[in-house]
């Protein structure tokens, strides 16, 4: 403030709350300045950071004196408060702040924290015109003995800043210093904006050149919009996207979730993968804020000349392609399930395929939402001579930061499908039956979520090197072709590059064929004929692996036919007429209308 024809202001020299320090304009141009509270000359300029010469003759020196002594005065006086008020506080105090925000006590230490008798505890929030390290306090935020929360009167809103300002891989921006707790926690580099949407320019100031992720609050309101806002400021500052994210789903903020997983806070490894397990679940949700501002749709060219030709690799030659989806249909009780285990079983011992092609030993990934693995699927398996330690098997899918478990959902869980292929040494198939009974809240009967939904399956299949067989039942149609009895959208097997049925031999009930209905990879190598039975002689020569399984001998199998099978599954399967057709009646109704002389021909 001005008094008389000098300014004065607090001193930076020592810690009051007095405005001794004056300054104002000399003859020559030059800036006079005195503490009269009795600091040294020097020790005032070295506070203000100026040198001699800063004060001498040059033209608006005694403003720019004054403008820098604001705002070393203002920090003086806000960080004189914060080491105030860290001086007060106790570890008793601490522990209790720590314990009711369920972080570790030395987090807070980081942050400054301090305490006001009968108010409650101190954060100092800081304001950065550069860089991170150039922040000074510019006010001080409260958290009263309530919970609830405030600033000191004067004071200006900054950011929550750890004590420790060293580069990190990744920064995490959330909201409020009881986030950054705890964050800290758990090892991770976090700094807090003063509200929602607060603090977005000292953010930019501070943080240029750091890998940033916003993380809001699930709140479905402020706290979330508030992340998307940050983010996209930061883009348009930094003119690059930067991402935004939400805490997992069911937990409110960072803490929130901290809390939740009920680790003991003096275990620092625990803390640690606490911390990973969360930077994980965050990346993986994180939505690219503003990539859309001046975003355009270019096409990514390919010169045909440039591509590598890629050889068909197959998992059973001429009829499973290895790197894309194929789909075994059939009506219920025909089979489908049996087939899958005699595959399965094949590929973990490497046993010869039925029609005498040479197979490999692999790795084998089950999901199956019908059958019980111990009742049904492995005294299936052994029944057909399979080497179980090939063999893995998906029960149910959990959420690494939540603890959630629930069944395998195609549109959401492909990312744990992809994990167990890579955890199965050499897998080379994977079988999901039936694939409708994971599909989730896709429709199934519309081509667009279907093919949304089995894309990601066919990038696995292909990224893995693994073949995908796609369990799936028939409709009931009589009156169509054998292909679109699939049940659902036509999707289903225009996306799988191999698709085959199973259905019953009209003239021998217990005989199924296994027949291709669609190959867009290779010619037709006809079908295949199996019986399901107990044990006992398989016509194939194919049993020498059933003899020391003692009771198990007697397990239904597949027991294949030598030989092919030509017959079209469109005649075999076509159903009994149950009337004129439509066209028949169509027909019929304008030789009706028509007159006699008009019929002939």
């Amino acid at each position: 403030m001005q008094v008389g024809d000098s300014w004065m202001a607090l001193c930076p020299a020592h810690n009051d709350g007095d405005r001794s320090l004056a300054v104002k304009g000399g003859d020559t141009g030059n800036a006079l300045i005195h503490c009269h509270a009795g600091c040294e000359h020097s020790s005032v300029r070295e506070a203000l950071g100026l040198t001699p010469a800063d004060l001498r003759g040059e033209a608006n020196v005694e403003v720019a004196t004054r403008t820098r002594i604001a705002s070393v005065s203002t920090a003086s006086r806000w960080g004189a408060e914060a080491a105030r008020f860290r001086a007060q506080l106790t570890d008793e105090k601490l522990n209790l702040l720590a314990t009711e925000l369920g972080v570790t006590p030395l987090s807070l230490r980081c942050l400054g924290v301090g305490w006001i008798d009968g108010v409650g505890w101190t954060f100092p929030e800081w304001g950065c015109t550069e860089g991170i390290e150039d922040g000074d306090i510019i006010g001080i935020g409260v958290r009263r003995l309530d919970g609830s929360k405030t600033c000191r009167r004067d004071s200006s809103r900054g950011l929550i800043v750890p004590g420790i300002k060293d580069a990190a891989d990744l920064v995490l921006v959330v909201e409020g210093p009881s986030d950054v707790a705890a964050c800290l926690s758990m090892g991770l580099t976090a700094i807090g904006r003063p509200s929602a949407s607060g603090g977005r320019k000292h953010l930019a100031r501070a943080l240029v050149g750091a890998e940033v992720i916003v993380i809001g609050e699930n709140d479905g309101g402020p706290g979330e919009k508030g992340a998307r806002s940050v983010a996209k400021h930061l883009g348009l500052a930094w003119d690059k996207v930067v991402p935004w994210t939400l805490p997992p789903k069911g937990f409110k903020d960072v803490r929130d979730w901290l809390k939740d997983q009920a680790i003991d806070l003096a275990d620092e490894e625990a803390r640690t993968r606490a911390g990973q397990t969360l930077v994980e679940a965050l990346r993986a949700g994180a939505d690219l804020a503003g990539a859309h501002v001046g975003a355009t749709i270019a096409p990514v060219l390919v010169c045909l000349a440039d591509v590598e030709p890629e050889a068909i690799e197959w998992l059973w030659p001429g009829r499973i392609p290895i790197g894309d989806l194929t789909i075994l249909a059939g009506d219920p009780g025909l089979g489908k399930s049996f087939v899958t285990v005699d595959m399965a079983a094949r590929v973990s011992t490497g046993r010869t395929w039925p029609d005498g092609e040479v197979n490999q030993v692999g790795g084998v990934v089950l999901l199956n939402a019908e059958d019980r693995l111990g009742k049904t699927v492995r005294p299936r398996l052994e029944a057909s001579g399979a080497d179980l330690n090939q063999i893995m098997a998906i029960d149910k899918v959990v959420n690494t930061v939540t603890g959630a478990e629930g069944p395998f959902v195609i549109e959401t869980n492909v990312s744990a499908l992809r994990t167990a292929i890579k955890s199965t040494p050499n897998c080379r198939l994977a079988v999901i039956d039936p694939v409708t009974a994971h599909m989730g809240s896709t429709k199934t009967i519309s081509d667009v979520d279907v093919r949304r939904a089995l894309a990601p399956l066919m990038e696995l299949a292909n990224e893995c090197g693994v073949a995908i067989v796609l369990v799936m039942h028939l409709n009931k149609r009589n009156d169509t072709s054998a292909i679109h009895r699939v049940s659902g959208s036509m999707a289903f097997t225009a996306i799988s590059r191999s698709s085959w049925i199973i259905y019953k031999d009209t003239d021998d009930p217990e005989r199924r064929v296994f027949s291709p209905l669609k190959l867009n990879l290779g010619p037709d190598p006809g079908g295949l004929a199996f019986r399901v039975r107990e044990g006992g002689d398989d016509p194939g020569g194919d049993v020498d692996h059933l003899g020391h399984l003692g009771h198990l001998e007697h397990l239904p199998r597949v027991v294949w036919e030598p030989g092919r099978v030509d017959e079209v599954a469109d005649m075999a399967m076509a159903g009994p007429s149950s009337g004129p057709s439509k066209l028949d009646e169509a027909s019929e109704l304008l030789l009706d209308l028509l007159p006699a002389t008009e019929q002939q021909v």
